[in-house]
C-alpha cells in the first residue's frame, strides 16, 4: 500500500495553534503528541565548550496524511543552532502516527489532496538567568535545585553507559590496534528514561570507534524516569586509549 508524500498532499499550511473551532480539537491532540516528544537540547559554545541552553524561535512545516502518518518535516525559518532543528524534527517525526485527519479538516484542502499540512511554531525561553523548558517549567540556570538533581542524574547516566563501554582495535593486516580517539555525542532522554535521537557531534576518524559510542548508550537505555521534566538531551565525551580501560565525561 503506497502512503502519502508531501507531493500529494494540496492545502494551504494551517497553524498547529489555530482556535477555529472547526479543528482546533484535533490539532490540540497533534499538539500534545509532539510536546510529549519534545526535549530541550542545549548547544555547545565554541569558547568554552560548554554546552548553553539558548532562546529560541523555530518554525517547521510538516504534512499529515489521511491515515495521520507524517509525510515530510521541513525547517521553515530555523533558530541558527543545527540541534534545535533536530530536536522539534525529531519531536514532530517520533510522534506519529497521529489520529486519522477529521474529514473537516479534509474539506479545507484541494479534492485531490491526501493529507494536510501543519505550520508549527517552537520556542524556548531563557529570561533574567531562569531557562524555562518546553513545558512552561522554571528552573534556575546555575545552582539550586535544579543544578544538582540534574547533576546526579548525568552521574547515573554516566555510570551506566560505562559498564556497557568496551574498546575497539582497528584492523591493521594481521594485527588489531586500539587507537588513542575521542568520539562526542549528543542524544535526547525523555521523560521514561529512553534514549531518542543520537547525534554525532564529534566523530572519531575510525568509525568502529564512533559505533561503539552510540552502541554504549543504545544498551544502557532506559535510564532512571526523571521525575520533575518532561526530558533532556545529554552530551557524552568518550575517550579511548591505546592501553586501559576507555573513559567518558557527561554535560
Amino acid at each position: 500500500m503506497a502512503h502519502a508524500g508531501d507531493s500529494d498532499i494540496e492545502s494551504e499550511p494551517i497553524p498547529l495553534d489555530s482556535e477555529d473551532p472547526r479543528y482546533r480539537g484535533y490539532l490540540g491532540r497533534v499538539s500534545q503528541m509532539i510536546k510529549a516528544r519534545w526535549v530541550s537540547p542545549c548547544a555547545q559554545n565554541e569558547n568554552t565548550r560548554r554546552c548553553e541552553y539558548k532562546s529560541a524561535r523555530l518554525v517547521l512545516l510538516f504534512g499529515i496524511a489521511k491515515d495521520g502518518r507524517v509525510a515530510k518535516v521541513q525547517v521553515q525559518e530555523s533558530p541558527g543552532y543545527e540541534i534545535y532543528d533536530e530536536y522539534a524534527a525529531n519531536a514532530v517525526n517520533s510522534a506519529s502516527p497521529f489520529p486519522p485527519v477529521p474529514p473537516e479538516l479534509m474539506a479545507q484542502t484541494r479534492p485531490e489532496s491526501r493529507g494536510i499540512r501543519i505550520v508549527a511554531t517552537f520556542r524556548y525561553v531563557l529570561v533574567e538567568g531562569r531557562s524555562y523548558d518546553p513545558a512552561g517549567r522554571s528552573y534556575d540556570a546555575a545552582g539550586g535545585t535544579y543544578y544538582h538533581s540534574r547533576r546526579a542524574y548525568f552521574d547515573q547516566v554516566r555510570e551506566r553507559v560505562k559498564v556497557n563501554l568496551e574498546s575497539p582495535c582497528v584492523l591493521h593486516g594481521v594485527t588489531c590496534e586500539h587507537k588513542a580517539t575521542e568520539v562526542s555525542l549528543e542524544f535526547s532522554v525523555d521523560k521514561d528514561g529512553r534514549v531518542g535521537l543520537i547525534v554525532l557531534r564529534s566523530p572519531s576518524p575510525w568509525p568502529i570507534y564512533n559505533e561503539y559510542s552510540v552502541r554504549a548508550v543504545r544498551l544502557a537505555s532506559p535510564f532512571p524516569r526523571i521525575l520533575d521534566e518532561a526530558g533532556f538531551s545529554i552530551r557524552v565525551t568518550f575517550k579511548f586509549a591505546t592501553a586501559g580501560p576507555p573513559d567518558l565525561s557527561v554535560e
